[in-house]
């Protein structure tokens, strides 16, 4: 660590290089953000500072130093080239950190899915814990933390695998991430929509925060449509001219927790406890 360095500065250095070890292969999804704002609140108000909320202003008052000092020093005659690559990863980390500590009016994606790197799978089991306990998924991780980075009027646009739909091991992401928001449509589009990926896709629109038990969600369900993209534009005028659409089921969200795992089986129709006590196992 250079000597230029104040120990508070020194210090923040440090603890940014050993937050962001996996920053390579965890990119977004590494939440060092949190760590970060910690080791501020101690050098803008003291050791001992505890959950004490930190300001935008106090915050990036000690980024400002921090950058300031390491562009000093990058800019130094006297430095080594060692030390002007520290200078320049450090100043990466922190204007990444300072992008992750922002909250968004949307958030947009088309995330990977599949299995994680295996060296970064006990990182996001410890950081989400609602990941799926078998076959971990990404498209689950990359959901979750864009829900975070959000505003909590914001919203979030995905087009993932449907697969966190239905599927058991989905359960807990179902439950505890997806139906505990507000959500506002989905579209159900099935097989050939990603170009060369071989899965059956949906695309939908969430918004962070708790709905209320009478919030309900427009379900657009277009698997046998040809032309997705017409059939999508054609339910949407739809229901601007207020037209109905057999392809368009709106449910409350409540209604999914009728079904043990909470399978998002929009389709369905009204839940009904009685009946499904009857339904044979499955």
């Amino acid at each position: 660590m250079p000597d230029e360095l104040d120990p508070d500065l020194r210090r923040l250095v440090n603890v940014i290089a050993d937050a962001l070890a996996q920053a390579p292969v965890l990119g977004v999804l590494l939440k060092g953000e949190e760590r970060i704002s910690s080791e501020v609140r101690g050098m803008v108000f003291g050791a001992g500072a505890g959950v004490l909320q930190l300001s935008d202003d106090a915050f990036e008052e000690a980024e400002h130093r921090l950058l300031a000092t390491l562009q000093q020093l990058a800019d130094s005659t006297t430095a080594t080239a060692g030390e002007r690559l520290f200078a320049a990863e450090a100043g990466d980390a922190v204007r990444l950190l300072d992008v992750c500590r922002t909250r968004f009016d949307a958030v947009l994606m088309n995330p990977p899915f599949g299995e994680p790197v295996p060296a970064t799978k006990p990182y996001l089991r410890t950081a989400y814990s609602w990941l799926p306990a078998k076959d971990t998924n990404l498209l689950a991780a990359f959901v979750g933390r864009g829900l975070e980075l959000c505003k909590p009027d914001g919203y979030l646009g995905a087009i993932t695998s449907r697969a966190g739909m239905f599927l058991t091991t989905f359960t807990d992401w179902r439950t505890q991430v997806f139906l505990d928001t507000r959500v506002t449509a989905l579209a159900d589009l099935g097989y050939g929509v990603m170009e060369q990926a071989l899965v059956e896709t949906a695309a939908y629109v969430i918004s962070p925060g708790r709905p209320q038990p009478s919030h309900t969600a427009s379900f657009i369900r277009l698997l046998k449509d040809t032309d997705r993209p017409c059939a999508l534009a054609t339910v949407a005028a739809n229901a601007r001219a207020g037209r109905e659409d057999p392809r368009v089921f709106r449910v409350p969200i409540s209604e999914f927790a009728a079904v043990p795992g909470s399978p998002i089986a929009y389709w369905m129709g009204p839940f009904h406890e009685a009946a499904l006590h009857r339904l044979p196992a499955a």
